[in-house]
């Protein structure tokens, strides 16, 4: 099977995947990558992370947090956003890590919207 995306900001693949009573389904993973805009700007694409088969972890499986969870799983029940960053210290430049500093974004659940 072969899967056309016509938009170059997102990179795509498809699996099969067997349930506990061997029945098979078929998985289809899209992926796009964005940069969090400054304020006032709009969201722009960047060329898209290849899509991930197997978690990755920060350190050694098992003894450290992940990283990454594996794109191709057979169910998912929600969109996955991960965030990958660091903040700079307040008032300075050349990326020096902060100690403590609060940053954030807020993320709205994906079914929570009221009109």
């Amino acid at each position: 099977m072969q899967l056309h995306v016509g938009s170059r900001h997102l990179v795509s693949d498809v699996a099969v995947a067997l349930d506990a009573a061997g029945r098979e389904h078929l998985v289809i993973a899209v992926k796009a990558t964005w940069r969090i805009p400054d304020p006032g700007q709009r969201p722009r694409p960047l060329p898209p992370s290849p899509i991930v088969l197997a978690d990755e972890y920060h350190g050694v499986p098992g003894e450290s947090a992940m990283r990454y969870g594996a794109d191709m799983p057979r169910f998912k029940p929600r969109c996955d956003v991960i965030f990958d960053a660091h903040a700079p210290r307040a008032g300075r430049r050349g990326g020096a890590r902060a100690d403590r500093q609060r940053r954030g974004r807020r993320v709205q659940q994906a079914g929570a919207c009221h009109r």
